[in-house]
């Protein structure tokens, strides 16, 4: 009797578990909330900003109805707004700076931390603690310390140039147009560079060890096996950092908008700065949807062209 009672048990297959009640419910409840706030935070703002693009509409009037001018806001965008392509090639100018030094900086940083026999995750967190500051208050913060009369920075200068007798020349970091983008550059390294640096140290802690001892039993010196070794083995790593710093560089904003508002004569104006004051300032809605068309084109270009080009020969 025994024997024949466990004889009876059977063990719950896939497709009894998958018929068990509630399952369904409890999906639909997990599941159901994530779409509808994606799809009213994220879909819906994206389709309005593209059907607003071929309309005129003044935000700020609530007698006026949005008035379909088809292509107009783009043409006006190509071939009579100079602003707009000004902010574009100063929106390219901060990527093409911002980028190299920043994953330049923050590789070199992170194979010194990744030598250290200990302390790392002291360094780790003192580079890191930037990026727990908000965009706001460190662009306040760097507007002051690149005041051109009493900023640290050119105090510091003064005082040197004082004390060793040499004439130096202050700059005026914020007011100059050939200085100002190369000002909000190294802020926005200093801001992100620990972000940068926490990434690339978790991909050399996944290199193997035998790799760079057996490096070293054959004679590689320091550079070759940083050449041959953790440059390849890093490549992955490079490519996400590389497209999510691009990303990030073409919808810059609040540097720009907190420390010189697109000045000094535009030398700053970036292509978000010019959305947002075509919206909020002169309230042409659809004028500035079709810009955000626009930057979700030239986005999803540049990513799709890296994406295409870093994964080919890499082993994912």
């Amino acid at each position: 009797m025994r024997r024949l009672a466990f004889s009876r048990i059977r063990p719950v297959s896939s497709g009894a578990r998958s018929g068990l009640p509630g399952r369904g419910s409890i999906i639909a409840l997990a599941v159901v909330p994530l779409l509808l706030f994606y799809g009213i935070f994220l879909l819906f703002p994206l389709a309005w900003s593209f059907f607003m693009s071929f309309h005129d509409w003044p935000g700020a009037s609530f007698v006026r109805q949005p008035e379909f001018v088809g292509l107009d806001n783009y043409h006006f965008a190509f071939f009579e707004d100079h602003l707009f392509k000004r902010s574009l090639l100063n929106t390219f100018l901060y990527t093409v700076m911002n980028i190299p030094i920043n994953l330049v900086v923050a590789l070199f940083l992170a194979v010194f931390i990744n030598s250290l026999p200990r302390y790392r995750s002291i360094y780790r967190t003192l580079f890191f603690l930037p990026v727990l500051v908000s965009e706001v208050a460190s662009s306040i913060l760097w507007r002051y310390v690149y005041q051109s009369r009493f900023g640290l920075i050119n105090s510091f200068l003064t005082q040197l140039s004082d004390s060793l007798g040499i004439p130096i020349v202050t700059p005026r970091w914020l007011e100059d147009t050939n200085l100002a983008m190369f000002s909000i550059v190294m802020m926005t390294v200093w801001m992100t560079m620990g972000y940068t640096l926490v990434i690339f140290l978790a991909g050399l802690q996944g290199i193997p060890e035998n790799l760079y001892e057996a490096a070293r039993v054959d004679g590689a010196s320091t550079w070759h096996r940083f050449r041959f070794i953790t440059l390849p083995l890093l490549r992955p790593t490079i490519a996400f950092l590389l497209i999510t710093k691009t990303i990030g560089s073409l919808q810059i904003f609040g540097p720009m908008y907190v420390m010189t508002d697109g000045g000094p004569i535009d030398a700053t104006r970036t292509i978000v700065l010019h959305l947002y004051e075509q919206a909020f300032d002169s309230f042409k809605f659809g004028y500035a949807s079709s810009i955000a068309v626009l930057l979700f084109f030239i986005v999803l270009f540049f990513s799709i062209i890296q994406v295409r080009f870093l994964r080919q020969g890499w082993d994912y």
